[in-house]
């Protein structure tokens, strides 16, 4: 299955709770959430298949030897009549396949589709096994019915197929059962197809069933697993990465950005005066605005490892993925001008007469660690807190003032030589 950028970012715990409201009888998620859970548990399939294949080739091995205990009825070889030569070349030719095909998945990158050979090995499984029971019926040996009982079961085994196609693979098997005793008469006088089928088509429902749940226990499990996951990795109040799950991300850029020749990009963020918004509306309405500024800072993020993330009261921060140096200053200007553009009052604010914030960002060097990276990204912060906030300061000497005020004389920052003190929060 091809896997989109998509797949990479996170979903809310609540599309993963909505989904198992929703229910899912027919074993089908949406769309994403479906391609998701396919590349989740390929992983586990890719074990199940090499296991089915290993036994599989064991279980023929064993019938093969069934069939030698047969064979002594027949000492003469050279008295053998054709069906049992039919028999042998049958055996063979399925054992060889059976043997290559495990060797080929067992390799660590298969050369073939996994699902597409499952799907044929059963199917070549099938019609060899219901043309070796006509065979021996041709010759009046009582026929292999637990074989192809126990072959029905082996058809709703967790092979990577979904349960659709197992029932067809099932209703094939049956057919070719009905069509071979019409092609192949049977000399067995207690030769009966049709109970034969019969027993096949209730082995197939009970496998049907079992196959079904089990499937559908898998799927709410993960579910599950993954809404506590995002539940682990989110912020509860805003939505956004918690400080944990951001320290692992930002590791993981850096470390994608130093392979590829990339820079990653740190905004750290803080809401200006922000224990006096608490103190003048409450914690309640303080909550309520960060719950605002969250969406503000994920829609900087247009990428698969763009992430923003809370790390603490009113910081948060962006990370960015393959930032030239000349977007910086857009990026920043651009999370001003939405912060500003919401409008959010705060009277009690010296900086300013509504919710602003202030910023560092830094580019990363191809030294640097998450560390500091961080570290660097704090100073610029606090560098922009001493300037005046509302503002951003980024590794360049100008900084970035919203586009309302930008044209303010008033506000512009002192100079560079001054030298930065952390102001209070």
């Amino acid at each position: 299955m091809p896997e989109t950028p998509e797949l990479n970012s996170p979903l809310p715990a609540e599309a993963y709770e909505e989904q198992r409201r929703k229910g899912f009888r027919w074993l089908r998620f949406g769309t994403e959430l479906e391609q998701r859970y396919q590349r989740s548990s390929s992983s586990l399939v890719e074990y199940q298949t090499n296991v089915a294949l290993v036994v599989g080739l064991g279980i023929w091995l064993a019938f093969l030897a069934l069939d030698y205990v047969r064979w002594q009825a027949w000492p003469d070889i050279h008295a053998w009549p054709i069906e049992m030569w039919k028999i042998v070349v049958i055996r063979t030719v399925v054992l060889a396949c059976l043997a290559t095909c495990t060797l080929a998945m067992l390799q660590k990158e298969p050369l073939f589709d996994r699902r597409r050979v499952t799907a044929g090995i059963l199917c070549m499984v099938s019609l060899a096994s219901c043309l070796i029971n006509a065979l021996y019926g041709q010759l009046g040996v009582m026929q292999e019915v637990g074989g192809l009982l126990l072959l029905i079961i082996a058809l709703f085994l967790p092979m990577g197929l979904r349960l659709k196609e197992c029932m067809g693979l099932a209703l094939i098997s049956v057919a070719m059962v009905l069509i071979l005793s019409v092609l192949m008469p049977l000399s067995s006088p207690t030769a009966q197809p049709a109970r034969l089928a019969i027993s096949m088509l209730i082995a197939a429902a009970l496998g049907t069933l079992s196959a079904y749940q089990r499937e559908y226990g898998l799927r709410e499990q993960f579910l599950l697993r993954a809404e506590l996951e995002c539940m682990a990795r989110l912020d509860v109040l805003t939505g956004l990465l918690n400080r944990r799950a951001f320290n692992e991300h930002l590791g993981l850029a850096l470390a994608s950005a130093r392979r590829e020749g990339k820079q990653v990009a740190l905004m750290l963020i803080d809401v200006d005066h922000f224990k006096l918004y608490n103190d003048a509306f409450g914690h309640a309405a303080g909550d309520q605005a960060l719950q605002t500024l969250a969406p503000v800072l994920k829609s900087l993020c247009g990428r698969p490892l763009d992430h923003a993330a809370r790390v603490g009261g009113e910081e948060m921060c962006v990370v960015l993925y393959d930032v030239h140096p000349q977007h910086l200053e857009h990026l920043c200007r651009s999370l001003l001008d939405r912060v500003d553009a919401l409008a959010l009052s705060h009277g009690a604010s010296p900086s300013a007469d509504r919710i602003s914030v202030s910023a560092g960002c830094t580019l990363s060097l191809a030294e640097d660690d998450a560390q500091s990276l961080y570290r660097r990204a704090d100073q610029l912060l606090y560098q922009a807190k001493h300037r005046g906030r509302n503002r951003a300061c980024t590794d360049q000497a100008q900084d970035v003032l919203p586009s309302r005020l930008s044209d303010n004389k008033g506000l512009q920052a002192p100079s560079s030589s001054e030298t930065p003190s952390k102001a209070s929060a």
